[in-house]
């Protein structure tokens, strides 16, 4: 099982590889989410 440190870091590389291809494509990026607007749902 991977530590939430390895998944951060992982989230992080996708985000930065995105960015990396919006602009090599000259595709606007989808504007972020702030963390206000995602509900965690508790079970």
């Amino acid at each position: 099982m991977k530590s939430l440190d390895e998944i951060l870091a992982e989230l992080n590389a996708a985000e930065k590889e995105y960015a990396q291809k919006c602009k090599e494509y000259g595709i606007e990026e989808k504007t972020k989410r702030k963390k206000d607007d995602i509900v965690v749902e508790e079970k």
